[in-house]
């Protein structure tokens, strides 16, 4: 995995308000690209390590997570 695509886990459906199951993020460093929203309305994440190799962080990636 080199890239997590623009709402990969962004979940903001009717009648479900966000992304209730995840709770943490360990990013191999494979990971070189973040697109946008990528996590938004995670609304339990608690922690998160993030790659050593990004290159690009998009806007808004963790958008209205508690």
């Amino acid at each position: 995995v080199v890239e997590i695509k623009r709402s990969a886990f962004h979940k903001w459906d009717k009648g479900d308000h966000g992304n209730n199951h995840i709770r943490s993020i360990v990013m191999p460093n494979s990971v070189v690209t973040i697109g946008e929203e990528a996590f938004s309305f995670c609304l339990n994440l608690e922690s998160v390590k993030l790659s050593e190799c990004i290159t690009e962080l998009s806007e808004s990636i963790f958008y209205h997570c508690i």
